[in-house]
This record gives C-alpha cells, structure tokens and sequence, in this order.
C-alpha cells in the first residue's frame, strides 16, 4: 500500500527509539493517517499520527515546490510550524513534499503539539540535486582537466617558470576529482565547491597566458580565457584570495609568471650582512629586499648563523645593540607574522649560496608562532644544526624536543617572543649553545 522506500525513510527520521508505524486498517486515500505507536515489553499505546499524501507530483510542481522549500532550509530533522488550512501547505502535503506529525499526550488521544517535517518526495528530490551537482561538478573538472593538459607548459623558457608549472600541474591534477575537490586540504576550508572550481579555471587561465605572453596584466588572464565580454572580471571577486593561494602552491606570485605587478610588494626585512648580484648590504641598519628583487637578484652572506624570527619588534630590538651582529657573524632576517614565498626565496638563497654553520628559530609561543616555526623548520631543515629558543627561554635541538614542550605549553598558555627578549648575554648564550 505505502511504497517501502517511504516506510524506511520515516522510520530513518521521524520516528524516535522504540516507535513503529502500525499499518493494519491504513487505506490509501488523499491523505493517509499512519498511527505512531510506543512498543515496550509492558505497554503498547499510540503517541502520534503521521499524515503523508498519496499523490505524486508532475514536473512542474516539482520545480516549484523544490524551490519553494528550499527557501526554508528544511532539513529530515528541522520542525515547521505551518498553517494548515492554506491551499499551498495542503498541496505540498498532498504531495509528499511534507508529512504533518502530531504527538500525543499519554492518554494517547490529546495532542500534545503538532508539526510538519521533510517528506519523502522532497528528500528524493533533494538527493536527485545532489547526484545532478555532482555530476555537473565531474563535468565542469573533467574540461578543466582537459583545457590544463592542453597547455604546453614544456615551452617554459626559465627555470623558475618550468618549477611553477610543474607545482601547479601537480595540485590541479590531484584535485580534479569531485571527491578530491571537497576534501583537499590545499584550498581554504570556508571555500565553497564553486569557488574551488572557479580557483582551478583562474590556474588553467594564468598558466595558459604565461606560455603566450611575458607580459600581461590582471584583466587580460580572464578576457584570455573565456574569450567573451565581461570575461575580464570574472576573477575580480577572488583577486586577492586567487593570488595567495597561487602563490601558496606555486611557491611564487603571479609576478614570478609575467603578471604586470599590482603594486603588491612583499618586503623581507634583516638585518646583516647581505651581497647580491645588484646590491650590497652592511651590518649596521635594518634592512629589506622585495619579492620582485629575490626574482632577479641572489644573495648570499658571510654570516656564521642565520638567525630567523616571527615579529619586527625582535628584529630592530637585536639590531640596535651595536657590533652584536657583526661580532657573533649574524644574519637576523624576519618572516613579518607569516612565511610567504619571498621569505622562503631569500632564505633558500642565503642557505644555497653560503651555508651557514646553524640556523635558529624563534617565534611567538602561541599556535600561530607555532605553525610559523614548522614552516621555517621545512626550509631549512637540511642545515646541519638547527636550534629553536624554547617557551622556557632554553635552546632547544630537535624538531621533536621543540614540538613536545610547545604541545605542552600550549595547553594552558599563549606568550610573545617580546615577553622573554633577553639582552646580548643571553643571545650570546643561544648563538654558542
């Protein structure tokens, strides 16, 4: 009589432990009253009714009541409070779009309150949505997967370009599944399936211009792309989400690829002794290179140890005491709050082109200082001798040692670097350790 994938979608989510249907003496008519009743090993009593509808909805009514409910962002579990004597709610109870329940005091005639929840035709439908976006999202990745592999990213005339592309072609690649493209750890979390697939076509547009042109500007890579009027804004919403996340899975900005710079310049700052093909630093002053000068220029230093830090604060701090630096062979460079590829490029450069004999870390004593100090630790985790300045204000050896007594401090505590700054004694002491 009732249909069984009804009967076990309202034993999923309308009925409550211990509760069944009873089904004897139900007929099919416009609207079918299905008793609720409490089984246990003493009692047996009815608690509620469920009313559904017996008529299937056409085409058109589909689309409309889907849309219409979706609105009210009904859900298996959610209750609405409906009015029901208007001619809409008796439609979409008619059709299976929504089931009324009514609960019963335990005398078992009195009701109690009274309800109306998901029916088993919108849960269809909204099932039927899900493999329709999912098959649509296969789609839209399997052309973008297509387009990318077009792409003769062999033509790279520079070594940085080539390592761009195959970065890039690496991650596109691996997220071009619609399962992968949902739990892929590369993108932000707060990015929505769109947005992922939209990031995906802005990586096939920027690649695809840079093998074309050396230069281009921001509006050409989408006009490039799509081809069509207004294709040049398609990407202005996301700019600057789109070009940090280039930048994170590339290891590069956009610069790096041709892009006409927008103005954005990440400065590195130091103090230290620094050459350069194009310049030369001393010790003395802070100092700072740009992202677009690491792309044209290579350093190298004299220092015996690169000293690595989170905030400005330690930096111009440490570099006010006079002749420290140049006396203990110091470069003092700071990562500003947040390791980003020019950071990353200047010290690769200084670790490739003058090795240090150690290398030590120090950052705010808070998650973000501690996530901070991992990052550095991948840079440079090839030096011979890394060292990382404990919450206690000791040296510490290992990756191990460090991320054991972080762990623990961060449980009950949150400091700054500033909090435990020192004076020359103690990074003296550091520096010899």
């Amino acid at each position: 009589m009732i249909e069984q994938p009804v009967l076990d979608y309202l034993n999923a989510y309308i009925l409550r432990k211990g509760e069944q249907l009873r089904l004897d003496g139900v007929t099919k008519e416009t609207f079918i009253d299905i008793p609720i009743v409490k089984v246990t090993k003493r009692t047996y009593r009815t608690v509620g009714i469920l009313t559904i509808g017996a008529r299937k909805p056409d085409g058109d009514s589909k689309s409309k009541a889907g849309a219409q409910l979706e609105k009210l962002h009904l859900t298996p579990r959610k209750k609405l409070t409906l009015h029901e004597d208007e001619p809409q709610t008796l439609k979409w109870l008619d059709e299976g779009w929504i089931v009324k329940e009514v609960r019963l005091k335990t005398d078992g005639k009195t009701v109690d309150s009274q309800y109306y929840r998901m029916g088993y035709t919108y849960y269809r439908f909204l099932e039927e949505q899900k493999l329709m976006e999912h098959q649509t999202r296969q789609d839209e990745l399997m052309t973008l997967k297509n387009t990318f592999e077009q792409i003769d990213i062999t033509s790279a005339e520079t070594a940085v370009k080539s390592t761009i592309y195959e970065r890039i072609r690496e991650r596109f690649l691996s997220v071009c599944r619609p399962d992968a493209l949902i739990q892929s750890e590369l993108f932000e979390k707060a990015w929505p399936d769109q947005k992922r697939i939209k990031f995906l076509a802005f990586l096939a547009a920027i690649i695809q211009i840079s093998t074309v042109q050396d230069r281009f500007d921001w509006k050409e890579i989408g006009a490039s792309y799509y081809k069509k009027i207004g294709g040049s804004k398609v990407f202005d919403r996301n700019k600057s989400d789109f070009l940090d996340l280039f930048e994170a899975w590339a290891g590069y900005p956009a610069e790096a690829l041709g892009m006409v710079s927008l103005g954005n310049l990440t400065p590195v700052y130091f103090s230290g002794q620094v050459t350069g093909t194009y310049s030369s630093y001393h010790y003395g002053p802070v100092h700072a290179v740009t992202n677009l000068s690491l792309y044209e220029d290579s350093h190298s230093s004299e220092a015996e140890t690169l000293w690595i830090v989170e905030n400005r604060a330690i930096l111009t701090r440490i570099a006010a005491e006079k002749d420290f630096l140049k006396d203990m062979r110091v470069l003092l460079v700071c990562c500003d709050g947040h390791v980003r590829s020019a950071h990353r490029h200047f010290i690769e450069q200084i670790l490739r082109n003058s090795p240090p004999k150690q290398v030590i870390i120090w950052t705010d004593y808070d998650p973000d200082g501690f996530r901070i100090a991992r990052e550095v630790f991948e840079i440079v985790k090839e030096t011979r001798v890394v060292k990382w300045i404990g919450p206690a204000g000791e040296i510490l050896n290992s990756w191990t040692q460090y991320a054991g007594q972080m762990s623990a401090f961060l449980e009950t505590r949150r400091m700054e670097q500033e909090e435990q700054t020192g004076d020359v004694m103690l990074w003296k002491t550091w520096i010899a350790h």
